[in-house]
Formats: C-alpha cells, structure tokens, sequence
C-alpha cells in the first residue's frame, strides 16, 4: 500500500481487493481514515491524488 500526502494533514491510499479498489483519505496527518469511494476494478489501482476545480472533485490513479 502507497500513501500519498499532500501536506502534513491531508492524505490518500488506496486499498484493493476483492474486487474492490477503495479511495480512501485522511485531514488529521494519518490517525484516522475516511473512504472517499469504492470501484469495481479488474485492475490494481495505484498513486492516488485529489484534484477540486470549479466545484468538482476528480481522484486521479495508475492501474496495473
């Protein structure tokens, strides 16, 4: 697993299997942890970053 932090507090992984690739996220530097979203993947998902413009919100990953 690969934890992506975009500054002290904020941060994302991504947790797979099952099936399942879920985005998940942190604002407190990693103590506690949110799901943001859940996919059907048939790939592993990978690198996790947010981006918010204009009001909308895209979660960007590589798959393998």
């Amino acid at each position: 697993m690969e934890i992506n932090f975009l500054d002290e507090q904020n941060g994302y992984y991504i947790q797979n299997g099952g099936g399942l690739s879920n985005i998940n996220s942190t604002t407190d530097g990693g103590s506690n942890w949110t799901e943001e979203l859940s996919i059907s993947a048939n790939k592993s998902l990978y690198g996790v970053t947010k981006i918010t413009f204009k009001n909308s919100t895209a979660y960007v990953v590589g798959a393998n």
